[in-house]
């Protein structure tokens, strides 16, 4: 809706040229989106027109025809370092729990925040990461299941991170 159909959204579907892809990802890279946006972009275009290409409405794809681009570049990690992480635990607010479950999990921000306390196992010491939290609108999030089967996993709690939960619970 953002970047595809006010450029070509008008233009009949089996009419639709390499160009008209091509001015897309240079009017969204002048924009200024990522490369990881573009990758997006790409994505859904090459569904769309290879589905319909298939079905035989449309004589080929245009999408064989468009340049790709560069993947995105994946960035490296920052962590904390000793230091900050021992200055973010010692400020005892609200969100100390939150902080706490990170920094001894590991586990992404999504994943911390989409915690139940059934996920939380104080008898076998674990924590079990099933489910995420996504943004469905600005304002509106959802519990989702996680990206893969893979990223579901056991966690081992230290006393630590024990005592945190067992506390804020």
């Amino acid at each position: 809706d953002l970047y595809i159909l006010p450029r070509i959204g008008e233009i009949p579907f089996e009419s639709v040229q390499p160009e008209d892809i091509s001015a897309i990802y240079k009017a969204l890279r002048e924009k200024g989106l990522g490369a990881s946006s573009l990758v997006l972009v790409r994505s859904v275009l090459s569904s769309l027109f290879r589905t319909y290409y298939k079905a035989r409405k449309i004589p080929s794809n245009p999408m064989d025809f468009v340049l790709k681009h560069p993947s995105p570049k994946r960035h490296k990690p920052n962590p904390l370092s000793v230091t900050e992480v021992n200055k973010l635990l010692s400020n005892n607010t609200s969100y100390t729990p939150l902080w706490t479950t990170m920094v001894y999990t590991g586990i992404r921000t999504s994943e911390a925040i989409g915690l139940k306390w059934e996920n939380i196992k104080f008898e076998e010491n674990t924590i079990e990461i099933r489910q995420q939290i996504i943004h469905k609108t600005s304002e509106d999030f959802v519990f989702a299941p996680l990206k893969t089967w893979s990223s579901e996993r056991d966690i081992k709690m230290n006393s630590t991170l024990r005592n945190t939960l067992l506390a804020h619970r």
